[in-house]
């Protein structure tokens, strides 16, 4: 079948679920971008904010996908539909519209109004399989996952069975995202799928309780490649390679290409293929900054923590929830069993070994107070935390949260816009949801005061003054001046040393900043998303609700 000229546009509209996470591309439609890239397809993918004439180039395609989590999904729904006007508007055919993602997969029916077809669960075999069923002209009746609507019908086809060896599935290929943010973050995955239950999540209703891998060695190789220099830039006239590669260092030293690894499983420290990479990494002698979610689990592996040492980790995220014993077992959490005690000593063990712990917390469960949440922040300070993440409860679509909110009449809010962590959309049990409302933004403008971000500033300021800031700008100018001087005149694994090299020394002399720079950004953050019309009137809706009046000033 000829796929050459067959032009597939991907979209991811802007917007994630926390307000303090970087915005990092999830990895799905950028995966399924490179299946169909491998297949002949043209494709090119897109993940920001888009123009005028970028919006009128996707008319030129055949087929555009589209990746949608809950709070973007308004996003998605109003391109389509403005895709199909465009079209109309100057009489083109219209492109095929294709939805996938979590939300698609546990509200096909409301998307079906926008979509041509809606693949739920993943996606790997069902979308090539899709493309080409249309291409021939084929039936689509025993594709997996599929909705679409047959004779004004809506047919859901059963889910099929996932992937089981993540080795069949390839890497991303980022150079299909035209407009990827230059954050200098290399995003990729070890492991799919969670062991856990918890009933606000809907990440192991999607991929499932049982853990795939993709195996160590593979993932090792896929890295390698990546921070290697392209040996594809260089001419081969000596003085134009040396120039060529000034700006190959140049982009790397200014995050133009990778410099941290983001993996993005949901429980590294649980995967035996991740320590076994770690593993690989260290024998190898790589050491390059890398961060990644984990449970709380690894305050008592000294093992891994030495490993995560060796190799270069510099953060690693941890959803604890709650401090609360029964909003854990509320949440079906139960496997958070360390006190709060026991985890702010385990804090200080991962920030003496250079870690630093970004710990997130779920305000609303029916076991919290005012107190409680107030406390959060207080705990964060004690800890030393240089980074937290405080959400408010969200019943998300497919987790069992929802349906038991929405079955107990306890949600009153479906903008879909407001369900990112930060709105209050359901009836809590212990304060009204404009206290809940009130009271989380309380504790994230506490744990982010002027106050606590001028102690961090004295830190700062220590640390430019020690001998160990001014030996890592030392080290970055001089390994770069080597790359430079002789680097063509070096095998490739010497090149590769020096490359991490450089990177390390970069992240140390970063690592001193990153905690004052973060809380900065945080603090932006939060003075925009408080000046948001979608904010304002969220709050103006809660008080008509309480019948109360605005006595803090939010």
């Amino acid at each position: 079948m000829v796929t050459k000229n067959i032009k597939i546009y991907g979209y991811e509209p802007p917007g994630s679920f926390s307000l303090f996470v970087p915005d990092l591309n999830r990895l799905g439609l950028t995966i399924l971008g490179t299946i169909l890239s491998q297949k002949g397809y043209e494709v090119k993918l897109y993940c920001q904010r888009l123009s005028r004439k970028t919006k009128d180039e996707f008319l030129n395609a055949d087929y555009i996908l589209f990746s949608l989590i809950t709070c973007t999904a308004k996003i998605g729904y109003q391109f389509a539909d403005e895709i199909k006007h465009l079209a109309k508007k100057f009489d083109k055919k219209t492109p095929i519209l294709i939805a996938g993602g979590i939300d698609p997969t546990f509200r096909p029916e409301e998307a079906q109004e926008h979509f041509d077809f809606i693949l739920r669960g993943e996606a790997e075999e069902s979308l090539p399989q899709l493309i080409q069923a249309l291409q021939k002209n084929e039936s689509v009746d025993n594709i997996p996952g599929l909705s679409y609507l047959k004779d004004k019908r809506a047919v859901h086809n059963p889910i099929g069975k996932p992937v089981e060896n993540l080795d069949e599935i390839p890497f991303p290929d980022w150079s299909l995202m035209q407009d990827m943010p230059k954050h200098g973050v290399l995003e990729l995955q070890t492991s799919r799928g969670c062991p856990n239950h918890c009933k606000f999540c809907t990440v192991w209703k999607m991929f499932g309780n049982k853990v795939r891998y993709y195996s160590a060695t593979k993932v090792f190789d896929y890295l390698n490649r990546q921070f290697s220099a392209p040996s594809f830039l260089y001419s081969a006239n000596p003085l134009v390679k040396i120039w060529q590669k000034i700006i190959y260092n140049y982009k790397q030293l200014f995050h133009k290409t990778p410099t941290k690894i983001f993996f993005c499983d949901d429980d590294a420290n649980l995967s035996p293929s991740f320590r076994q990479l770690l593993e690989i990494m260290k024998q190898n002698g790589w050491k390059i900054p890398w961060s990644t979610q984990m449970t709380e689990h690894v305050f008592k592996d000294d093992k891994l923590i030495d490993l995560m040492t060796a190799t270069g980790c510099e953060m690693v995220y941890i959803g604890r929830e709650s401090l609360i014993k029964e909003s854990l077992a509320e949440a079906n959490k139960k496997h958070n069993r360390l006190a709060p005690e026991e985890l702010k000593e385990g804090i200080k063990k991962l920030n003496k070994k250079g870690i630093l712990v970004y710990l997130m917390f779920v305000v609303g469960f029916d076991h919290d107070t005012k107190e409680s949440i107030s406390y959060i922040a207080q705990f964060g300070r004690e800890a030393g935390l240089s980074l937290i993440q405080i959400s408010i409860l969200t019943p998300l679509p497919g987790s069992d949260d929802f349906y038991e909110m929405k079955k107990n009449n306890r949600i009153f809010d479906y903008d879909w816009r407001k369900y990112n962590g930060l709105y209050a959309v359901f009836d809590p049990k212990n304060m009204s949801a404009y206290e809940l409302q009130k009271e989380h933004f309380k504790a994230v403008w506490s744990f982010y005061s002027w106050r606590n971000r001028w102690e961090l500033f004295k830190v700062l300021v220590s640390s430019i003054l020690h001998y160990r800031f001014w030996w890592d700008l030392t080290k970055i100018s001089s390994f770069w001046s080597l790359k430079v001087l002789i680097g063509q005149f070096l095998n490739k694994k010497t090149k590769i040393w020096l490359n991490l090299r450089v990177i390390k020394a970069g992240a140390n002399l970063q690592d001193r900043f990153i905690k004052i720079f973060a809380r900065r950004l945080a603090y932006k953050k939060i003075r925009e998303w408080k000046e948001l019309k979608i904010t304002k009137d969220h709050l103006s809706v809660l008080k008509k609700r309480t019948g109360t009046y605005l006595t803090h000033n939010i």
